[in-house]
């Protein structure tokens, strides 16, 4: 095979590699968590998740001063010590992304 056509077919192979690495990335995404009081689900306001979840194990602030205001909230829904946590991140107050965390 002439490099050119060998450039070509690991050029097809490394795109295709990435499509489905994104896919398995987008199906992995967390987008609702069933808490006792209720669903939290992205877009949520933190007050309203509070008020479903609960307090959390921990939370903190990952962002500086003169950055847009990132929170994360750190929860284990099951009192199994096998069982992940739950992660929230907000952002100005808005859940934006849901981790599972073993």
């Amino acid at each position: 095979m002439k490099l050119h056509a060998k450039y070509a077919l690991l050029t097809a192979m490394l795109s295709v590699s990435s499509l489905t690495m994104m896919s398995v990335a987008e199906a992995a995404q967390i987008k609702a968590v069933r808490c006792s009081g209720g669903i939290a689900k992205l877009k949520m306001d933190k007050f309203e998740v509070v008020d479903r979840c609960g307090t959390p194990l921990d939370r903190e602030v990952i962002s500086a001063l003169d950055e847009r205001k990132v929170e994360r909230m750190v929860y284990r829904f099951s009192t199994s010590e096998s069982e992940p946590l739950t992660i929230f991140t907000f952002e100005e107050g808005k859940l934006t992304l849901i981790e599972k965390n073993p």
